[in-house]
């Protein structure tokens, strides 16, 4: 097994980038540091490829659809990591499964600091909420009778 927290961006020397694993956020918490042999991720694509770096505390306005912002043409809204790791880190086993529990992004544009990647079992979705609650009040009514 393999596991790891990759710091998503910070500031490193005099500019901005990843420190993936062994700098700021970044951790091994099983396995070995050498398996991740590169990574990367949307923002730091967005400072150090597309040079669009003014944008250190919010990134540009745009639409409600996240349209191409003539002011910087190529923008990455999305939270995206790319990684290169080593096929050695699976061993005999080989390689068995990716699970991205959390990515925490603060601030985001949608007004929450962690997007989970996998529903949570215990927190009921809106439609699942309202069927209960047609159906309480279904039974009630159908109690008053």
């Amino acid at each position: 097994m393999f596991d790891f927290e990759l710091d998503y961006f910070a500031e490193i020397g005099t500019g901005y980038g990843t420190p993936g694993v062994e700098g700021k956020d970044g951790k091994v918490i099983t396995g070995s540091a050498a398996n991740l042999l590169d990574w990367g991720t949307s923002l730091e694509y967005n400072f150090n490829t597309l040079g669009h770096d003014a944008f250190i505390l919010n990134s540009p306005l745009t639409d409600e659809d996240y349209s191409d912002p003539a002011s910087v043409p190529g923008w990455v809204f999305e939270v995206a990591y790319e990684l290169k790791v080593d096929g050695d880190a699976f061993g005999a086993n080989g390689f068995g499964d990716v699970t991205l529990p959390v990515v925490h992004n603060s601030p985001n544009k949608i007004g929450k600091n962690k997007a989970f990647t996998e529903e949570d079992p215990l927190v009921p979705e809106a439609g699942t909420l309202t069927a209960f609650a047609l159906g309480l009040a279904a039974l009630s009514r159908r109690k008053r009778r």
